[in-house]
Parts: C-alpha cells; sequence; structure tokens
C-alpha cells in the first residue's frame, strides 16, 4: 500500500515538472510492475476475488471508504485498512469454498 501511494507521489510530481501523462511509456512500464506485484501479493494471500486490486485501485487504498460484502451471507461494509480487507478477503474464501449440495 504505502508503495502504491509513493508511486502516485512521485508520478504526480513528474506531471507537474514535465507535463507526464498517464499514457506515457514511463507511467506504463512503473505502473505494470505494481500490478505484476499487486497480482503477486494477491496470489501470496489467497486472494481468490480480486479484493487487493480492488482496494488499491477503486477504493484508493481505503481512501474512499468504499463498501464491499464477500457474499450474500454478510453485510455490506465500509474497508478503510488491512485489516478490513483481510477480513474481506478471508470471508470471501470461505463463502467460496462452500460448495451446494449434489442432488
Amino acid at each position: 500500500m504505502e508503495r502504491k501511494i509513493d508511486l502516485d507521489n512521485a508520478f504526480d510530481k513528474l506531471k507537474e515538472a514535465v507535463g507526464e501523462t498517464v499514457e506515457s511509456p514511463l507511467f506504463n512500464a512503473a505502473y505494470v510492475l505494481f500490478d505484476a506485484y499487486t497480482d503477486a501479493t494477491a496470489k501470496l494471500v489467497n486472494d481468490n476475488g480480486q479484493w487487493l486490486t480492488w482496494f488499491m485501485y477503486d477504493n484508493d487504498a481505503g481512501a474512499n471508504e468504499m463498501e464491499a460484502s464477500p457474499g450474500k451471507r454478510y453485510p455490506m461494509r465500509e474497508i478503510k485498512t488491512l485489516e478490513d480487507l483481510e477480513k474481506l478477503i478471508a470471508q470471501h474464501n470461505a463463502c467460496a469454498s462452500v460448495k451446494s449440495p449434489q442432488r
């Protein structure tokens, strides 16, 4: 999470100084690496629902205080911290592991 914030801050300064845009090769190269890092981390923490990517980008690492639910049995709740995200991933995986009985 801290690396994304650092990367965003560095590119904000670069954009101010030289007008670098999100379409630039430099921006693309940095974020492709960050996406690969995020994907690898997601595998390590068994994030089967792509919650880490959602948390980092859509929820701006918790700053947007967006709500999510891992499944129908759970209410929507704000996901603001890594602890909130950890619980969401664990509950998502628990919901996904429950199989319907065969008939």
